[in-house]
């Protein structure tokens, strides 16, 4: 019943008639939803326990800055500062290591 909710998976609107297309469309969709249970996991296992709504809401205020130091180089990645639960989750997933200081 879950995998039915359309906040689950969203699968509309889409802008495909082909069948391959429509059928990539599905199986991104699906595989989006499987990589977010499993992120849901993850932090259950780490104690903390979010709906996949709230994780998404909450990585949303996660961002990274691009700082372009010479036209040739390439840029150079900052983690913002981040508060609160998002602060939380960047620290137990280690997104701090994913970005280049």
């Amino acid at each position: 019943r879950y995998m039915k909710c359309p906040l689950c998976i969203a699968i509309r609107p889409m802008y495909h008639h082909a069948d391959p297309c429509i059928l990539a469309h599905i199986y991104i969709c699906v595989l989006s939803y499987q990589l977010l249970t499993l992120l849901r996991l993850k932090l259950r296992r780490q104690h903390i326990h979010m709906s996949i709504q709230e994780i998404v809401e909450t990585l949303k205020g996660v961002k990274i800055t691009e700082i372009f130091t010479s036209p040739k180089t390439d840029p150079i990645l900052k983690l913002n500062r981040v508060e609160g639960q998002a602060a939380i989750l960047v620290k137990k997933l280690g997104l701090k290591r994913l970005v280049l200081f």
